[in-house]
């Protein structure tokens, strides 16, 4: 018998190390994600995997890092990226002229499409990526690969997340839209300054955009204003039970309810992207800024150098 216990150990261990982990994908639930959506996985350690983390941007630039703190130049070629997110096992990527690239490890990348307006957010949820952007375009997509045209009218989306088993989609002039399956949108409202960026975390949507305009929903269709001040927001995420908006001239804020907010810091470049996995948060800006933290209080320089990031996201959960 304690043979045998010993072998049954031995293989476990085995099988541990040549077995691929089972993830769930980050948007099923709470979503986010963010250069202009909100991506936001509250993935802690991700099960004691190895977190990859991959920031897109200007002329295709592609890198990875499974820390935050250093990280690998993969690609760099090409229309700008503008967004990225993470499920159903992969990457995707989106951009300038329509842009859409996938992958599943952040490092080889295939060329899905290139055509037409640009994309500027994509989020991934209920198995469906959803990506939205110029003139009020929506495409969704079950694998990353086949894309259906859903509708191009009225203006510019600039966020797209994933909550309460419904998809809603912010822009200019303060639009906002919400669809259950991707494909049948409602329009909420229009009003006032543009959005940049929703997450979705604790039950409750969170936008932000220009003038630090912050508004907060349960449902996606009735919103409250919360604040509008200061510089604009460009991206939001929701991750170790808190929210952080960051944005111009390095603004970032943090809240635990989405109503009241402390300011953290303003300085240097401006951050375009935020998102949370593997205990941290890692934000990235323009001239190629990266900063961790995990806390969302104190920020680590990490990088600075290159084109400008627009997107960030992480295969954590």
């Amino acid at each position: 018998m304690k043979l045998k216990h010993i072998i049954n150990v031995i293989i476990f261990i085995i099988l541990l190390i040549l077995l691929p982990g089972c993830t769930v994908d980050p948007k099923t639930t709470t979503v986010d994600s963010g250069s202009n959506d909100g991506n936001s996985q509250d993935s802690g350690t991700n099960g004691g995997l190895i977190t990859t983390f991959v920031a897109v941007g200007g002329l295709g630039r592609i890198m990875t890092s499974t820390d935050g703190a250093t990280w690998n130049d993969e690609t760099e070629g090409g229309n700008s990226f503008y967004h990225i997110t993470y499920g159903g096992g992969k990457f995707v990527a989106v951009g300038q002229g329509g842009r859409i690239m996938t992958s599943t490890d952040g490092a080889a990348w295939t060329n899905e499409s290139e055509a037409g307006s640009n994309f500027y957010s994509i989020c991934y949820g209920n198995g469906l990526f959803a990506a939205v952007g110029f003139n009020g375009r929506i495409m969704i997509s079950i694998d990353g690969s086949t894309w259906t045209d859903e509708t191009e009218i009225g203006d510019d989306f600039h966020g797209i997340t994933y909550g309460n088993a419904k998809f809603v989609a912010v822009g200019t002039n303060g639009r906002i839209m919400t669809s259950t399956d991707g494909a049948a949108w409602i329009n909420e409202t229009e009003a006032g300054d543009g959005f940049r960026s929703i997450t979705y975390g604790n039950g409750k949507f969170i936008t932000v955009g220009l003038n630090g305009r912050i508004m907060t929903s349960s449902d996606g269709a009735a919103w409250t204003d919360e604040t509008e001040t200061g510089n604009y927001f460009t991206s939001i995420t929701f991750g170790s039970e808190k929210f952080i908006a960051v944005g111009m001239n390095g603004r970032i804020m943090t809240s635990t309810d989405g109503a009241n907010w402390i300011d953290e810091t303003e300085t240097g470049d401006t951050l375009n992207s935020i998102i949370y996995g593997g205990g941290k948060f890692v934000a990235v800006g323009i001239n190629g800024r990266i900063i961790t933290s995990t806390d969302g209080a104190s920020w680590t320089d990490e990088t600075e150098a290159g084109q400008m990031f627009m997107g960030i996201a992480c295969d954590a959960n």
